[in-house]
């Protein structure tokens, strides 16, 4: 990771792209462009005044490019070619850090503080600032070293190595403890230090066992009170903030090495903070609800499978990240992936999207009742026999259904559950039944009724199965 001159790269070249990237990130506040590009405007106002529309330049609104006038996105262009571009080029020409990445990428961190993540042929894919973790944002410095921790983060889960992947990530891990923990000794740590120290303190508890080096510094920690002091100190982030990150960028179609991998990896941190203060019930529900949101998004996290697949590796049995990773795990069903995981593993079959369900979920007077259309995923297909609706589930090589599946009703007011029967089960497929519409539509009504929530404030309606090496099985009867 030396600071030399990288070899010329290409900016963003596909107009779409460009437009989701200023929109999302030149254009937010909490990025503070401002202190990269000297006399940056106001872009947002000049691209009001060329016609766009406020919901046009919304990054939670993912079809803002394709309902953008021509003179809005002109003037977007416009903003890249003169403002962003320019700044992460230079970026990727003097950076302060760099890494190899999954897919033959480049991460570059520049001494402005933008990260650059470049592809194989030397064209950025995506470049941005994460507003800093320790809530400073008043200079690039701090922006810098918010950026190396994202980078490494990428790093560390991303680089292909002959090490064994608990091994691998130890070794990560006593690399970045040790200089926090001399500084946290001397008094020189800053809010951005502390953040990032208690979550690789946190971290390292799960991998210890397999480094002695790491077991030291973990001891030295405990010694010096780390995890005791920080937690007082370190203002934590709201789960709120996280899954609304996390919401906006499944609906985005901006490169998911970016920010996408930026808030699950939040979302891991925030969880393992759970861990450290023992507070199983809050991420219980904030796990939940980001697999259920995973779920619904199967073709914008299906590029991260195999960074899923490494995540369980290193986790323990009982993380509660384990199910955000196997949800994204579920969505590369076409490479198997599933099948490389040990022990139970969760899967969610989202129906939201199902008409039938959404049908079923509103009064009889709301709307005609129409007969469902079939609906389907990479490993799922949901359909009508006679008036009987039929899940049918395709499960990884070597894997049986374990206990009763659940039809899951969830909001941010709570989760509510029911059984679901379970047909037929042969090796590779089961057959799950939801009943008539009828049934369907009386048991989600009383189940919507009891969580007090609205058709409109439901954020899933989801089966969730697990599964277990059909090795188990057998041994277990």
């Amino acid at each position: 990771m030396s600071a030399d001159a990288a070899a010329p790269v290409t900016p963003i070249d596909e107009p779409k792209s460009q437009y989701l990237h200023v929109t999302t990130h030149l254009y937010a506040a909490s990025e503070r462009w401002d202190l990269v590009v000297l006399g940056l405007p106001n872009c947002r106002v000049e691209a009001l005044a060329e016609g766009c529309a406020e919901a046009h330049l919304e990054p939670n609104n993912h079809n803002r490019f394709e309902r953008a006038c021509d003179s809005c996105k002109a003037q977007i262009y416009v903003h890249h070619d003169r403002h962003m571009a320019p700044a992460y080029v230079e970026a990727a020409r003097t950076f302060v850090e760099s890494a190899p990445l999954r897919k033959g990428c480049t991460g570059y961190v520049g001494r402005n503080g933008v990260l650059v993540i470049v592809g194989p042929r030397r064209i950025v894919t995506t470049a941005y600032r994460n507003p800093p973790s320790g809530g400073r944002r008043n200079s690039n410095e701090d922006y810098v070293k918010e950026m190396i921790h994202v980078l490494r983060r990428k790093a560390a889960r991303a680089q292909e190595t002959n090490m064994n992947p608990r091994q691998h990530r130890a070794a990560f891990l006593a690399t970045e403890l040790r200089p926090l923990l001399a500084k946290f000794a001397d008094g020189t740590h800053d809010p951005n230090d502390a953040y990032w120290l208690l979550v690789l303190v946190a971290q390292a508890a799960q991998v210890a066992a397999d480094s002695a080096e790491l077991q030291a510094l973990l001891y030295q920690a405990e010694r010096a009170q780390v995890a005791t002091t920080l937690q007082k100190q370190v203002k934590q982030p709201e789960p709120a903030t996280l899954l609304a990150s996390l919401r906006q960028e499944l609906s985005s179609t901006v490169d998911p090495q970016g920010t996408l991998e930026d808030a699950l990896f939040e979302l891991d941190d925030w969880l393992v903070l759970c861990e450290l203060r023992g507070d199983s019930s809050s991420a219980q529900q904030v796990a939940m609800r980001a697999v259920a949101m995973l779920a619904q998004y199967p073709d914008r996290v299906r590029d991260l499978g195999t960074l899923a697949i490494a995540q369980l590796d290193v986790l323990p049995a009982q993380a509660f990240a384990r199910g955000l990773w196997q949800t994204v795990a579920q969505a590369d069903a076409a490479s198997g992936a599933l099948s490389l995981i040990g022990g139970v593993v969760q899967r969610i079959i989202s129906l939201l999207e199902w008409a039938t369900v959404l049908q079923a979920l509103r009064p009889k007077s709301a709307a005609p009742r129409v007969k469902g259309e079939p609906f389907e995923g990479s490993w799922f297909d949901c359909y009508q026999v006679g008036t009987e609706l039929i899940v049918q589930v395709q499960l990884p090589a070597g894997q049986r259904l374990r206990g009763a599946p659940q039809l899951t009703l969830l909001s941010a007011e709570g989760t509510r559950s029911l059984p679901v029967q379970v047909n037929l089960q042969k090796p590779g497929s089961v057959w799950l039944s939801l009943g008539t519409e009828e049934q369907l539509a009386k048991s989600l009504g009383q189940v919507r009724e009891a969580l007090g929530v609205t058709v409109e404030q439901l954020e899933s309606v989801h089966i969730q199965l697990e599964l277990e090496p059909e090795a188990n099985a057998e041994r277990d009867g």
